[in-house]
């Protein structure tokens, strides 16, 4: 399993420290993959319950991944 170095929590604070914003693209990116993602938790029955920036982790590329399923019904 590969290892995520970032939150989006943790990201989004470093980019706040620097005065610096997500580009709108990359922004749309890591939703459109969130909701992906959500999609097929749904479509198979599960639902998470503990969405947050905490749980979303990044790879070098902005890739995101769903973490932390232990509150998943």
């Amino acid at each position: 399993m590969p290892k995520y170095k970032i939150s989006l929590a943790k990201f989004m604070d470093d980019l706040e420290d620097n005065r610096q914003y997500l580009p709108i693209d990359k922004a749309c990116s890591i939703m459109s993959q969130m909701f992906e993602a959500l999609e097929i938790l749904h479509q198979v029955g599960y639902t998470h319950n503990d969405i947050k920036p905490g749980n979303i982790m990044l790879d070098d590329n902005l890739n995101m991944i769903l973490i932390d399923i232990g509150f998943t019904t």
